[in-house]
């Protein structure tokens, strides 16, 4: 088991670029390779007169779990012409779907808010394993959901296919680890040699800024 949360953590740090190899430009214009790495071809957006901001994450990564109220604060504050949504991931491991699915089960249900913060803390800081259906649904019926109502939503049509999409949009973004922010489908923010969550997220700002700008520019 200590051997499987090492290969965890270590997979997550893929997306954040733990280790330190460069520091982010000190201006506050967008640089490339330092605060932003371009995605090849650009994918589109869920709303193309928003500027999309997409995290990818897991439920089952530790970094996320860090991660998820200093982006949920940032994300509450964030202007009105920027688009914010979350895609859970598997990263390729077959026992991160069932929370992955949870995620957008919830979302159908309007759960998502009550949830969040529960299944985070519950496995990373309780060790609760939620790696089927099963596991997932007793869980979500301890905090007052109806499983019934819970399981018709998680085998649902449109959540299978949220799934699969984001399965799909995972591999067209090229995302390798979680968390990840990628800006307009073009803009993968550079994890690397960040000192903090915070710090990934000014990063976030500038690239937000570069985007304004070019559209202001079109």
């Amino acid at each position: 088991m200590i051997q499987f949360f090492i290969r965890l953590s270590l997979l997550c740090m893929l997306g954040l670029g733990l280790p330190v190899l460069a520091s982010a430009a000190p201006s506050s214009v967008a640089v490339e390779g330092a605060d932003y790495k371009l995605l090849t071809p650009a994918q589109p957006t869920v709303d193309p007169k928003k500027i999309v901001v997409t995290e990818f994450f897991s439920y089952q990564c530790s970094h996320c779990y860090v991660f998820y109220p200093v982006v949920k604060s940032w994300a509450a504050k964030l202007p009105k012409d920027v688009l914010f949504e979350r895609v859970p991931v598997s990263l390729g491991r077959t026992a991160w779907q069932p929370v992955a699915q949870a995620f957008y089960a919830l979302q159908v249900m309007g759960k998502v808010e009550q949830m969040d913060s529960l299944i985070f803390s519950s496995i990373h800081t309780q060790k609760t394993l939620m790696y089927d259906e099963e596991s997932v649904t007793k869980f979500v019926s301890q905090h007052g959901i109806s499983a019934a109502d819970f399981t018709a939503a998680y085998n649902s049509f449109g959540v299978k296919s949220n799934l699969l999409s984001a399965e799909q949009k995972m591999k067209s973004y090229k995302i390798q680890g979680t968390p990840t922010m990628v800006v307009n489908g073009k803009y993968i923010v550079n994890g690397e040699g960040t000192k903090g969550y915070e710090e990934l997220l000014q990063r976030t700002d500038r690239v937000i800024a570069l985007v304004r700008a070019e559209q202001v520019r079109k």
